[in-house]
């Protein structure tokens, strides 16, 4: 039998997505937010799965199960289109670059092999380029290497070759399956860089919200790398775009000594668990932890998030005092999900510093 609630919303989605694509005033962002609030039958200001059934992935810029009315703008401002393959939230780049993906970094037994696969987006005559690692949020329990929005064109314009990595996710494979995957992928990268046109003596390594907490991890806890014949050194730069993750047991105080789900899932109440899973419990002198720029948001508006700037301070100032060179970068004017979705659009302040630190750290080296 037909359900008729469903097919309503799905012709209602229909007519959305065509307004995203061909509007071009204002008067389509009023149209945008007169479709969103219908669309949005409890009233809530997000839409869920159940209301917009399809390409629902594509427009959860931060993957966090809801789509917001921000999140369709900048679906709509940046002309954004699906792609073939495996992942998810693919784009055709604007950008000229050799694309390949899927490729195995492991294998690992019951892991679906996509998530322990990584895609590369390359300059066209790509060689001796720097290499970007890019680490996906998603609460360490979704999201997908295809997920990276407008990424791959702001990369390969810089002539970096882009990396973008899976993982194994929880609940299924819980903490330390997350940092154990991703160091996996770096020394994976270490190993082929070349084979793509990149230099391994550049590995940079950037991640948003969980993706955030676990390169900020990798960069501060040896262990993960030195399993897979690394050190700390094989790192030049890393950038954690936004999270809250830097200090579990801290977090865990402003609930009531628990974490809640999106951080309990993947890392339980046991606080032995928190402070290995807490970047900032591994800042020490002396270790090689690589130079850090850190990012944050002003978290889900309207609703400010003060934590987050008081989370990232907190972790450059552990830095800083540990003789590591770490700067800080405030956007407290965008959203969680702006942070990651706006990277490299004209006038994108945090783009532009985050490039100015990376060639201070390679001097200026093209």
């Amino acid at each position: 039998m037909i359900n008729i609630q469903f097919v309503l919303s799905l012709v209602a989605f229909v007519s959305l997505l065509a307004d995203w694509s061909t509007a071009q005033d204002r008067n389509a962002r009023t149209s945008i937010a007169e479709r969103f609030k219908r669309l949005d039958r409890n009233g809530d200001g997000k839409l869920t799965q159940e209301e917009i059934p399809r390409l629902f992935k594509q427009l959860d810029a931060n993957n966090d199960g809801q789509v917001t009315l921000n999140e369709a703008n900048a679906f709509y401002a940046s002309g954004r289109r699906t792609g073939a393959g495996s992942g998810q939230g693919q784009q055709t780049p604007s950008v000229p670059m050799k694309v390949v993906r899927d490729i195995p970094y492991a294998k690992i037994e019951d892991a679906a092999p996509n998530l322990t696969s990584i895609d590369i987006y390359a300059p066209e005559k790509a060689a001796d380029c720097p290499v970007m690692i890019w680490v996906h949020g998603g609460a360490w329990q979704k999201g997908d290497k295809g997920n990276i929005r407008g990424l791959s064109d702001a990369f390969v314009r810089e002539g970096f070759v882009l990396v973008s990595t899976n993982y194994r996710l929880a609940p299924k494979d819980k903490f330390p399956a997350q940092p154990e995957d991703v160091a996996a992928a770096i020394a994976w990268v270490y190993k082929h860089a070349t084979e793509y046109g990149g230099d391994p003596g550049r590995l940079f390594l950037m991640g948003h919200s969980a993706g955030a907490h676990l390169v900020a991890l990798l960069a501060t806890d040896e262990s993960y790398l030195q399993k897979n014949g690394l050190t700390l050194k094989a790192l030049s730069a890393v950038v954690p775009l936004d999270t809250e993750a830097y200090n579990l047991e801290g977090l865990a105080e402003r609930f009531g000594g628990k974490l809640p789900d999106t951080w309990g899932v993947p890392f339980g109440q046991d606080p032995v668990a928190w402070a290995k899973a807490s970047p900032i419990a591994h800042v020490k002198k002396g270790k090689g932890i690589p130079p850090m720029i850190v990012a944050y948001s002003g978290g889900m508006k309207p609703n400010s998030n003060p934590n987050r700037a008081k989370d990232a301070e907190e972790f450059v100032k552990a830095l800083t005092e540990a003789g590591v060179t770490a700067e800080i970068i405030g956007a407290p004017e965008k959203t969680h999900a702006q942070i990651a979705s706006e990277f490299g659009q004209p006038g994108d302040h945090v783009a532009e510093k985050i490039f100015a630190f990376i060639r201070k750290i390679q001097g200026n080296k093209p």
